[in-house]
Formats: C-alpha cells, structure tokens, sequence
C-alpha cells in the first residue's frame, strides 16, 4: 500500500476514536504505516503494527513508545525461517531483522507475541520457546545452506524467557490499553489459573518435529 493510500485508510477510522490495528510486512511497508499512523494520531489511543516484519532499526527506534506498540508473528520464524532465508531473501544478512523482538527490547518498545492462528498453532508456551531460542523446522531438503545457519544470524534477536513471557501478558495488555486490570499478578487484576507441568522459565526443547 502506497503513503497515499495507507493515510487515507487510516485517517477516517481514526476519527471516531477507535484505535487502529494495521499489518506491516518489510521496512517499505513499516514505513507507510508508520507515516500514516503518525499523521492520524488520536489523543488517548493506542495504535498496533501487527507483524512488524523486517522493519530498520531507525524506524523501530522512531516509534512513539507511548502511543504506538508492535506485536511480532515470532511462530513463522520458526516454520519459514529456512524458506524466507534461501528463497526470498536470498541473504542471510537480511534475515536479521525478522520478527526483531531483541531490537523493540532494546528501544524500550511495547511489544507482544502472536501466532496467526490458524496460521501456526495458537501456543504461547511455543511463542515463548521459539522467541528465546530462535529454532527453527528441521527437515526441509536440501538442507539449510551454511550462511542461512549462522547462529549469530538466526540468534541475533533472541529475548530471554521472562522478557518472551512479559510479551505474552503484561505488555499485551498494554496493547489493549487494559493494563490496569490484566496482565500482571497484581492486587484487584482480573487473570485465569493455569496449571503448568514444569517450570515456563526453563528452557526445554517444544520443537514440534
């Protein structure tokens, strides 16, 4: 979508006071979006950029924190990593700023985690594995070529568990502007009891084959 058409899109709908959820897929897109949703900005609002793939660190780092959050597909790293790498990227450079959850750490971005269900398997506990070791799907043939393998390439954007598991509650609710009353452990907060078979900060193997 052209600047043009990205700001017309937004701008009515940011009129009557509804936040905007927009999908941005490469740094031209991030680009127009990000230019679009600072030109219709609403007072009180917060906007998300929904994917948020393959954006530069110049434009993560121009983000309003405080009105605009991103969330990152990071289950596709997983199942695509090898694909995107060898046969539309076709550099292992460029796939380092895919899903860039390290760079939003870094910047102090407000952040979370999705899986596009039915895209890839609605798992938290997998998004969280997957964002703090950046595996991806073994088995394709040929193998993955040796650049595409570097483990400073596939790892650069790694986030610790606690950091994967904040995406996932406390700055999720930020997204939904309800931070107040989701998303934390806190005196008052609605939450639901989940009953985990092992400890979700230990980083055992969820690689679904």
């Amino acid at each position: 979508m052209s600047p043009v058409k990205a700001s017309h899109a937004t701008g009515p709908n940011g009129a009557p006071g509804f936040p905007l959820w927009v999908h941005g897929n490469g740094n031209q897109a991030q680009a127009n979006v990000l230019g679009a949703l600072e030109k219709h900005k609403a007072e009180g609002l917060r906007d998300v950029v929904v994917h948020f793939t393959m954006p530069t660190m110049e434009q993560l780092q121009s983000i309003a924190r405080q009105r605009i959050g991103v969330t990152f597909l990071v289950n596709d790293f997983y199942y695509y990593y090898q694909p995107l790498c060898e046969q539309i990227l076709g550099s292992a450079a460029d796939t380092a700023s895919l899903y860039p959850a390290q760079w939003a750490e870094q910047s102090k971005l407000h952040y979370s985690l999705h899986s596009d269900a039915s895209v890839t398997p609605p798992s938290a506990m997998f998004g969280v594995w997957v964002a703090s070791t950046r595996n991806y799907q073994k088995g394709y043939v040929p193998k993955l070529s040796a650049a595409c393998d570097t483990a400073a390439v596939k790892g650069s954007q790694k986030i610790s568990r606690m950091q994967a598991m904040r995406a996932y509650t406390s700055e999720a609710a930020w997204l939904y502007g309800r931070e107040n009353s989701i998303g934390s452990l806190q005196n008052g907060y609605a939450g639901d009891l989940v009953v985990l078979s092992a400890d979700p900060l230990v980083c055992v193997s969820m690689n679904p084959g």
